[in-house]
C-alpha cells in the first residue's frame, strides 16, 4: 500500500493509518482504492471486529477535492463504509460480516 499503513492487533481491531502528511492525509483516488480493498479484506476475512481510521501527523483534511471534483467519484465509498463515531479525527467503525 502507497498511501496507507495497516496493523491488525490479536484483540480483532484493525488501525489504518492515513498516510500523506504532505497533503494533511486528504484522501485521493488511490488512498480510496487502498482503503476500499483493505476494509472489503478485513470484512471478508472475518479477523476485524473494530477499525480504527487516524492520520499520520495531522487529522485528516477530507477529500483531495482536486481528485474528487465530481461527487460520483466517492459517493460509493461513502455508502459503504459509513463512520459510526468520530473522537477527534479517528473515526470508529464495526465491521460486518457478511
Amino acid at each position: 500500500m502507497q498511501t496507507i499503513r495497516i496493523e491488525k492487533s490479536p484483540d480483532r481491531i484493525g488501525i489504518i493509518t492515513l498516510n500523506r502528511p504532505e497533503k494533511r492525509n486528504a484522501i485521493s483516488i488511490l488512498m480510496r482504492q487502498e482503503l476500499s480493498t483493505c476494509l472489503a479484506d478485513w470484512r471478508d476475512d472475518g479477523d476485524i471486529g473494530v477499525l480504527i481510521v487516524t492520520g499520520d501527523g495531522k487529522a485528516c483534511a477530507g477529500f483531495d477535492l482536486d481528485e474528487f471534483k465530481l461527487p460520483e467519484r466517492f459517493v460509493d465509498f461513502l455508502n459503504r463504509h459509513p463512520a459510526t463515531t468520530v473522537i477527534s479525527g479517528i473515526f470508529l467503525n464495526q465491521l460486518s460480516r457478511r
